[in-house]
């Protein structure tokens, strides 16, 4: 018993004492005070101010099924946050017939609040649904957090859902869009949600900044881009770290005369003078079918990184692309797209991607590694499996102008490439496991060099492991080893859950 009472102790106290339980539901009921679901606040009743109902440290309860915005009102405070979840037991949803507005808005500057356990969706979608967002923030968020929701489906897939620009931009699961105030948004987390059936899953157009954010641990079906990072206006973003997440299966959400952009996990661009600092693409896992339909260029980039307006500006410096697992087929758009796409950038990084495009897909499957324009481009122990197509295209595909590639241990295992291999480098077949780990006899294994020079988080591999397991670096997402580990599956049937 005292051991007991020991160990629940630091428990009790981690909770603030004034932290309350509030409910809100469509409709007031009862005497709809907030105590219950069965007297929870109206969702207008909240909309209309938070002041003396939600306060630092409480949990907004949604109860039933929701069908109208909820806005988001108050902050938090560090050890406080204002978190939003489900009420399990009355079935705590968001659930319209569209969402021409979003189902949660973020209202002004806050801080401290959190997201998580929901779902947001349309029941039923048609191919038509052209505009809407789950979650909205036209303010800056700081110490914010979204995990652990479901959001989406949102519109059917039926292979060309229509949108209302070459981006589907106005069909997102999240949009960040800071630009109605002058604030920086810091300290951003979004991590452990289901995307499903997307235009965009999450967009960032930060257009007064932002530091220190991270999208990880995430998976996105069925959606045209997983996240779009764009520094804009001037602005920089610094510090955006996308890692550990899972696109499965992309949809062909285009615009029938303009499929320029089926981006896969990502689409990171500077524009108009914005910035994008300190990016890191890494231990992220993309498979199944890419987008098979549209006639312009990059259609099917899994990772497509833009610096814009070109000119070799130190607009996106340094960018590390690292430890990728992409594992797709099905593009027919032809040479131009580069599952891993860099543009205009400066001084990028690429080390231990495993590429293998095509996996069985009667379509032409692209180009592993896409460079136009680039000044300055490592590409260090990466694995292009690529046998009937590019390995590395350079002029041929979008334009000259690169300058400055070192290409060393890889494995380009293709028919054409425009870089070699390079010192240490291979032509050879890969020998690669169906969830992309090396055979016993890849000649992978043992062939790589320690990178972490240039790229510090190489020291493990796409599982963990340390680098290295044997009596040299391996090429490629993962070091060989008898007890390697599987990339994840993506789960099916999943549900919200609040922990």
């Amino acid at each position: 018993m005292t051991l007991k009472i020991l160990l629940l102790l630091p428990l009790l106290f981690a909770v603030p004492a004034f932290a309350n339980n509030v409910y809100v539901a469509q409709n007031a009921a009862g005497s709809a005070n907030g105590s219950s679901c069965g007297n929870a606040y109206s969702v207008a009743t909240l909309n209309g101010g938070w002041s003396g109902k939600i306060n630092p440290g409480d949990t907004l309860f949604v109860c039933g099924s929701v069908s109208s915005q909820l806005q988001i009102l108050g902050s938090g405070a560090a050890g406080n946050l204002i978190t939003v979840t489900a009420d399990i037991p009355s079935g705590g949803k968001f659930s319209a017939a569209s969402w021409p507005s979003p189902a949660i808005h973020y209202v002004g500057d806050l801080a401290y609040v959190r997201l998580t356990g929901l779902s947001i969706t349309v029941p039923n979608p048609t191919a038509t649904q052209n505009a809407g967002n789950a979650i909205l923030m036209d303010g800056s968020c700081d110490h914010c957090r979204i995990d652990n929701n479901i959001i989406g489906p949102f519109a059917k897939r039926v292979g060309g859902e229509t949108c209302p620009d070459n981006t589907c931009g106005g069909i997102m699961g999240l949009r960040v869009d800071v630009n109605i105030t002058s604030a920086v948004a810091t300290n951003f987390e979004v991590d452990h949600n289901t995307f499903t059936q997307w235009g965009q899953a999450a967009n960032f157009l930060f257009s007064n900044g932002a530091t220190n954010w991270s999208f990880h641990h995430n998976i996105c079906h069925q959606v045209g881009s997983c996240i779009w990072v764009a520094g804009t206006t001037g602005q920089t973003i610094d510090g955006v770290k996308i890692y550990n997440n899972e696109v499965n299966d992309l949809s062909p959400f285009y615009d029938s005369a303009d499929n320029i952009h089926c981006d896969g996990l990502l689409h990171s661009h500077a524009a108009g003078g914005g910035k994008v600092l300190n990016l890191q693409v890494y231990n992220n896992y993309m498979h199944g079918s890419t987008c098979s339909s549209g006639t312009t260029s990059h259609t099917t980039t899994c990772i497509f990184i833009e610096n814009n307006p070109p000119g070799g500006g130190n607009y996106i410096p340094s960018p590390l692309v690292y430890n990728n697992l992409i594992y797709t087929y099905g593009s027919n758009a032809g040479v131009t797209d580069g599952n891993i796409f860099f543009k205009y950038t400066y001084n990028g990084g690429a080390y231990n991607n495993t590429i293998k495009p095509g996996g069985g897909s009667s379509f032409s499957i692209g180009t592993g590694i896409n460079l136009q324009g680039v000044t300055g481009q490592t590409l260090e122990n990466n694995i292009v499996d690529n046998p009937t197509y590019w390995a590395v295209c350079v002029a041929t595909c979008e334009g000259s102008g690169t300058t400055g590639v070192v290409a060393d241990h890889n494995i380009f295992y293709a028919s054409s490439t425009e870089v070699a291999a390079g010192t240490g480098g291979l032509n050879t077949n890969p020998l690669l496991n169906s969830d992309g780990t090396l055979q016993a006899s890849s000649p992978a294994i043992d062939a790589g060099v320690n990178d972490s020079t240039g790229c510090p988080g190489c020291t493990i591999d796409k599982s963990s492991l340390s680098r290295p397991q044997g009596n040299g670096y391996d090429m490629g997402a993962y070091e060989y080893t008898l007890n390697a580990q599987t990339p994840p599956q993506a789960p099916s049937n999943l549900q919200a859950a609040v922990n």
